[in-house]
């Protein structure tokens, strides 16, 4: 018997709709050597030309702007919630705040993982390893799906460097633990990546119409989890912490603080250019355009399944042959 589920969720990071809505923050540039502040009034990402330095609207690395987060309940993460609690030294915090991270860290890194290789097996068994081109009505449904997930998952990569506190990169506050900031980022890359490959994989393993579009697009709500696992709780104690260090060991802040500045190294590779002549293109952009472009028509061009429109497999009626 197979499990069809479908999860509703309001909110998909990293923050597009999230800075469409919050309210205008400072901008915050960046600079490989030092980050300089500068005021803006604009809830948008400005994009300078080849030799500018990118912006971000995520704010000065200041508690002010961790508070103004803390208000609108956006651009924070549990892993952002995590590096905060550690940073600041709050310890009666740190039982609930580690549990909480290994659980998202568990669903959406080793969990997706796990489903990828499962998935990957099922699609092995079931498919002849021939692409004989599009299969009918079924092979464009499967592709227009693909091309859904592929234009969400690529616009949450792209994004990523600029949702809260990741859009500091190295230049962390004293107050926040850039280890766990930076794991973070490598786990939200990383789970990105691997919810994209398995729900253009639950597509060609899917039974009927209605796993397709429910199971495909709800792995997409893992990626949420370390949003939507933040309490009102978590907010609050944010929102009156009374800026007291109450961190006991410095010697290991300052380990911590290396090595996530080693994780972190890799965040100025969402900003880089090439220029050819007045046309300016990142790097992110380029690498992400090629698999945008071929996963969907691999879809189209490989599905599997019969010619068969069904809405639920156990209910001929339900089906359209062509």
């Amino acid at each position: 018997q197979k499990t069809n589920f479908g999860i509703m969720t309001s909110s998909f990071r990293p923050g597009a709709a999230q800075m469409a809505t919050a309210r205008p923050m400072q901008t915050v540039q960046y600079q490989p050597s030092r980050a300089t502040h500068v005021p803006s009034s604009s809830t948008m990402s400005p994009r300078g030309g080849g030799g500018g330095s990118p912006q971000f609207n995520t704010g000065s690395a200041t508690f002010s702007t961790i508070q103004s987060w803390a208000d609108n309940q956006a651009f924070m993460d549990i892993y952002m919630v995590n590096a905060f609690y550690l940073g600041t030294g709050q310890k009666s915090e740190y039982f609930m705040s580690f549990w909480k991270t290994a659980t998202c860290f568990g669903l959406q890194f080793v969990g997706i993982l796990l489903l990828m290789e499962d998935q990957w097996a099922a699609y092995n068994e079931s498919s002849n390893g021939q692409c004989t081109g599009p299969n009918g009505n079924v092979a464009w449904i499967a592709f227009l799906f693909a091309t859904y997930i592929t234009m969400f998952c690529t616009e949450q990569i792209r994004t990523l460097n600029r949702y809260g506190m990741y859009g500091w990169g190295e230049n962390q506050p004293a107050f926040v633990n850039s280890f766990w900031v930076g794991v973070g980022l490598w786990t939200n890359l990383f789970s990105l990546i691997l919810s994209w490959f398995v729900s253009c994989i639950i597509i060609f393993t899917s039974a009927d119409l209605l796993e397709m579009i429910l199971n495909s697009v709800a792995v997409t709500f893992m990626l949420t989890l370390d949003d939507e696992i933040i309490g009102a709780s978590d907010y609050e104690r944010i929102r009156n912490w009374d800026q007291q260090d109450r961190t006991i060991c410095k010697a290991a802040d300052t380990i911590w603080t290396k090595i996530g500045g080693c994780l972190l190294k890799i965040h100025p590779c969402w900003q880089r250019r090439i220029q050819v002549k007045s046309c300016v293109f990142e790097c992110c952009d380029i690498i992400l355009i090629v698999p945008m472009l071929i996963i969907p028509w691999i879809v189209l061009r490989c599905f599997p399944g019969e010619d068969t429109l069904c809405l639920y497999e156990e209910y001929p009626t339900l089906c359209i042959t062509a």
